[in-house]
């Protein structure tokens, strides 16, 4: 009997060896928790990779999409997951991921944002504001993109058999074969859900 049985029948469950602690609520009957289905939590069940300690990709809890995530916060103790990007194709992942880890490589190396200094402009007779971009961030910018090119992600902290995960995905988000009412799953009421074949 799966956790999803337990919980629709009010958590009553035909073998006794079957149940879990937890609170009674009369004749034996215990009631197990469910997995958690919000997209920010630490444990959500639709994890498909998780990347290195900060970066995941799940299934999107409405299954139109996979998500991009990155764990920024920890709230109570458990870490919170906001969602980066959205994506219903596996080349929109991987777009995302590369931008994603490039700006992250860029930043640890403090080559990422363009340094405002101030010069003196000889036409105008003062100190001018000017944007500038140093030869060090040029070459760290473009050693970053070939070695994302080249498929290195181990080098920006990746795990490689995770980006073989999402490589492995298929081209497109599977779409549903059919999609009807199920009054027995939690979701908005009159929310039509997809079944999956």
């Amino acid at each position: 009997m799966t956790s999803e049985d337990i919980i629709r029948s009010g958590g009553q469950t035909s073998d006794p060896s079957d149940r879990t602690a937890g609170p009674d609520f009369g004749a034996g009957t215990t009631l197990r928790t469910a997995p958690p289905r919000r997209e920010c939590d630490d444990h959500y069940v639709d994890i498909v990779a998780v990347l290195n300690p900060k970066l995941r990709v799940i299934r999107g809890s409405c299954n139109l999409q996979w998500i991009i995530q990155r764990q920024n916060k920890i709230v109570k103790g458990e870490p919170i997951w906001s969602s980066l990007s959205f994506c219903g194709s596996k080349e929109g992942v991987l777009c995302s991921l590369r931008e994603i880890l490039f700006e992250e490589h860029l930043t640890a190396l403090g080559c990422y944002s363009v340094r405002r200094e101030k010069i003196h402009d000889a036409k105008l007779g003062r100190a001018v504001e000017k944007k500038v971009v140093t030869r060090e961030a040029l070459d760290a910018t473009e050693a970053a993109r070939r070695a994302l090119d080249i498929g290195d992600v181990a080098s920006f902290g990746v795990d490689p058999q995770a980006w073989a995960i999402i490589e492995a995905l298929p081209d497109y988000f599977p779409k549903a074969a059919a999609v009807e009412s199920d009054p027995e799953k939690p979701g908005l009421p009159g929310l039509r859900r997809a079944r999956h074949v």
